[in-house]
């Protein structure tokens, strides 16, 4: 999967809540789609969606842009315009599927899935929830 696959199919979709429409597309409209659809609300692109934005991408690749390079003015205005700015980025492994269904489902619903003897390990700790929790 190259660069503009996994920004197109992984990294906004996880981060704004709807698939890719148009590469014209900006992302500030795309975060706007994803408020009707209903994945966050009453969060204003600029700096919340911004910020959530560099954190997916973070997720998907070792260096990502600066905060300015997202803001009006900023060179990425559009879906196309973040494809090219990550081109040239490494990407980081992609999770295995069963972990991202452990990750994305409710623990009661990953222990019912592995009671019906489903392959679905335990979600990765999250650094931020501290060592022993």
């Amino acid at each position: 999967m190259n660069n503009t696959e996994r920004v197109f199919l992984h990294t906004l979709p996880r981060w704004s809540g709807v698939t890719v429409i148009t590469i014209g597309e900006s992302l500030s409209d795309m975060w706007l789609r994803g408020e009707r659809a209903g994945h966050h609300s009453a969060l204003q692109y600029d700096p919340e969606g911004i910020s959530r934005l560099r954190k997916e991408l973070r997720r998907d690749f070792d260096v990502v842009p600066s905060t300015g390079a997202f803001v009006s003015g900023g060179k990425i205005q559009t879906v196309d315009d973040l494809g090219d700015a990550m081109a040239s980025s490494n990407q980081k492994p992609l999770l295995q599927a069963a972990t991202t269904l452990s990750l994305a489902l409710p623990r009661d619903e990953v222990k019912a899935l592995k009671a019906k003897g489903e392959s679905v390990p335990s979600p990765i700790p999250s650094a931020s929830k501290g060592k022993g929790k």
